[in-house]
């Protein structure tokens, strides 16, 4: 297998020292296995993306003495390399999981949503988002429409079994599906959700290793559900300790 690799910032300042880190990690596997790294500019929170942020992050990284086979700043397959460039491709595949069931809209407002995760703590239950409670009598959903409301769409979650998967760094690990919930796919104003673009692109684009932080184990989970919904091959992921100072903090 030809190794390739990616390094995916999202351009919302300046890079710090654990994605310098990642980037690295990244790089050495595949300059290793005569692969190619490949650069992904996950630039769809335009609320949060600064003027010139993404070319400091480029010239930070070439600073760093990364160099990379197709990015932002220079086409190749799999491309663009923008995901503010691949609109179509996600309406594609949210299609798709829409046609086959595993996913579906939903008119519950960020302040419903905040007060039932509220709720959940007080009971001394773990907030998860509840198919059930997302329901809403038809009448109630037109009268949201027609104030100009849009909708969120879900992931319909498997309820049953495990999301399993043998980690580059970790070895075997396993999250029961119960604890995978019906996260966020697209955001109401249409812009995809980070679990959702972030595995397709990985797919679309042939990378076939990630290596990032623990703190995406249970994403990877949540990833692989959407990777096996669509039928779509996965990469391999390695999920590496946070890079933390000597007062623990990251």
């Amino acid at each position: 297998m030809s190794v390739v690799t990616r390094f995916a910032p999202s351009p919302t300042g300046r890079l710090h020292a654990g994605n310098l880190r990642t980037a690295l990690f990244n790089w050495c596997l595949a300059r290793a296995g005569g692969g190619r790294f490949l650069l992904r500019a996950e630039d769809t929170d335009v609320a949060r993306e600064g003027e010139g942020d993404l070319e400091r992050q480029l010239a930070d990284l070439a600073w760093f003495g990364l160099d990379w086979d197709a990015g932002p700043d220079r086409d190749g397959a799999g491309g663009p390399f923008r995901q503010s460039e691949r609109s179509e491709i996600y309406r594609e595949y949210l299609g798709r999981l829409a046609e086959t069931g595993y996913a579906y809209t939903c008119y519950r407002t960020d302040a419903e949503l905040r007060a039932r995760r509220d709720e959940l703590r007080r009971r001394g239950l773990p907030p998860r988002y509840d198919r059930e409670w997302a329901a809403l009598p038809q009448a109630e959903i037109l009268r949201r429409r027609e104030a100009g409301q849009m909708p969120a769409i879900r992931f319909a979650a498997p309820t049953s079994g495990e999301v399993a998967w043998h980690d580059l760094v970790r070895g075997p690990r396993a999250l029961p599906a119960s604890e995978i919930s019906d996260f966020v796919l697209a955001r109401s104003g249409g812009a995809p959700g980070f679990l959702f673009a972030n595995a397709l692109d990985d797919t679309l684009m042939g990378v076939t290793h990630v290596l990032r932080g623990e703190d995406h184990l249970v994403n990877t989970a949540r990833q692989l559900a959407i990777l096996q919904a669509l039928e779509l091959p996965a990469p391999r992921y390695g999920h590496m300790p946070l890079l933390a100072g000597p007062d623990g903090v990251k």
